[in-house]
């Protein structure tokens, strides 16, 4: 039984006749020396059309260059002398040529709109990739790649590479947004403590002030221990217990 072998194999390993490119050099081992009389065919597509090779096999080696491999085919090598003596081998193999771009968006836009680019978490999730395809991302313009991309707070810009199972490549537009997983917490304070000192919380006004607040986030307050909120505070005659909540744009 002879052994059959293409040039381009592109696939995940050398010998999974898995490829991107048609045009190969095919080359096999027959089980002995043609005796006279015997050609070799070989067949691309299973069987359905046959190229006779034997002007190619020097004693029991076959080389048949410029052959273009077709869509889901299989090769099939045959010795014929008058009538075919039936397969002498046969090989399955995928050619795989195209790659579609891949995309890519927030998983989660956690800001105040779903399309603001602003998220807690930054997870991506990328479409259009084939199944089994290897996904790899650059935060470097496509400098370095990684399976696991380290991203940081603040604005990121992510690319990613898609290699399918055939060795295809594809790389999809850059996506830009902003990864914030961290708030302060927040101050309050009187604004003016008119008390006989400074610090004793007695006040004629109940301006409070805020600190240590993002730029754009948003004020809640709570003068019930957390149970209800609303964005504005009105101290009452007596004792007030107030809490802040801030919201970021995240």
């Amino acid at each position: 039984m002879s052994q059959i072998d293409i040039s381009l194999d592109t696939g995940r390993s050398d010998t999974d006749f898995t490829t991107r490119e048609a045009t190969q050099t095919i080359t096999g081992e027959l089980s002995s020396a043609l005796a006279a009389g015997e050609t070799v065919w070989i067949s691309l597509d299973g069987g359905a059309t046959w190229v006779n090779v034997s002007a190619s096999v020097q004693g029991t080696h076959l080389v048949w260059e410029g052959a273009i491999l077709v869509d889901g085919g299989e090769i099939v090598l045959q010795v014929r002398n008058g009538e075919a003596k039936g397969p002498e081998a046969h090989q399955a193999y995928t050619l795989d040529t195209h790659l579609g771009t891949p995309s890519l968006a927030l998983s989660v836009d956690t800001g105040r709109s779903a399309t603001d680019g602003v998220s807690q978490t930054g997870a991506i999730q990328v479409t259009g990739a084939e199944a089994g395809s290897t996904i790899e991302y650059s935060i470097d313009g496509g400098t370095t790649w990684t399976t696991n991309p380290s991203l940081a707070e603040g604005v990121n810009s992510v690319i990613v590479r898609v290699t399918d199972a055939a060795g295809n490549q594809a790389v999809s537009e850059s996506l830009t947004f902003t990864r914030d997983t961290m708030v302060a917490a927040p101050t309050v304070a009187l604004h003016t403590d008119t008390g006989p000192s400074a610090s004793d919380h007695v006040s004629r006004i109940g301006t409070l002030d805020v600190g240590a607040v993002e730029a754009g986030a948003v004020l809640r307050y709570s003068t019930d221990g957390g149970a209800t909120w609303t964005t504005s505070f009105t101290a009452v005659e007596g004792v007030n217990n107030v809490l802040v909540r801030v919201t970021d744009r995240a």
